[in-house]
């Protein structure tokens, strides 16, 4: 287990993290809001057993009894505003986001081309050149490449990001980068994003969406305007490889 200022990491039996942090909106779709203060009370280290509905914690007991669960998965595009107006409030609001300059550009670009020319290939060398770069425990380009799943799963669900090869290819890249930003990546190659992300995704007017935006920007040092950056660069590359989706939808799936 590890332990953050705010949050804490529980290796979980299957493999996976589970990360448990205060109250409010689910930070990861491997997350679990607990009262506050709960997470900076645990040691790092610390043996976490699970009996009768509750979780042991180096002697700290948390029950799940009665939690609320959350669904994290990304619905398919229907109701809400349409991509462009998407596009323009995570233009609008992101802070600048280094990803797109210097070492993640051709990355950047070779995303956006597979995306435009549906090319597993091309997606894959820019989700290579992405995973793993930059500091910290989620790098700039897992956030990124985090947003850009995002619209893929709710664009074109049954496009690219359905493809066993792509989903394999990415999965097979996630031990270049750290174990947290590696479950965020497993989780959104699987359509599963945490709740900020989701409120923007699925807004119903442009006024909710820059809203949505600019409390997901505010998350972490960088890691919200880089999952901006990605949702920018996905819905311009899928701009790009056919008509503006109508508003209410993001076009269909391919």
């Amino acid at each position: 287990m590890s332990v953050h200022a705010s949050a804490a990491n529980l290796a979980w039996h299957d493999g996976g993290l589970v990360t448990l942090h205060g109250p409010g909106d689910l930070g990861a779709p491997f997350a679990a809001a607990v009262p506050a203060g709960i997470a900076a009370r645990l040691q790092p280290g610390a043996l976490v057993e699970r009996r009768d509905g509750a979780l042991n914690i180096g002697g700290l007991t948390l029950s799940v009894g009665g939690a609320e669960v959350v669904d994290a998965a990304m619905p398919r595009a229907g109701a809400g505003i349409s991509a462009g107006a998407l596009l323009a409030a995570a233009a609008r609001t992101g802070r600048s986001s280094a990803i797109r300059a210097g070492l993640g550009h051709e990355a950047c670009a070779a995303v956006a081309e597979g995306l435009a020319l549906d090319d597993p290939a091309l997606l894959l060398r820019g989700a290579r050149g992405l995973i793993g770069l930059g500091p910290g425990l989620t790098p700039a380009g897992d956030d990124c490449l985090v947003g850009v799943l995002a619209m893929m799963h709710r664009a074109r669900p049954a496009g690219l990001v359905a493809a066993p090869g792509v989903r394999t290819g990415m999965a097979a890249l996630l031990t270049r980068t750290t174990a947290v930003a590696a479950e965020f990546l497993r989780h959104a190659i699987q359509g599963l994003f945490a709740e900020p992300l989701l409120a923007l995704a699925t807004a119903d007017t442009e006024d909710g969406a820059h809203a949505a935006a600019r409390r997901l920007c505010r998350r972490g040092a960088t890691s919200g305007a880089d999952t901006l950056a990605g949702i920018a660069l996905a819905l311009a590359g899928l701009g790009r490889g056919r008509d503006e989706p109508s508003p209410g939808g993001m076009g269909s799936a391919a």
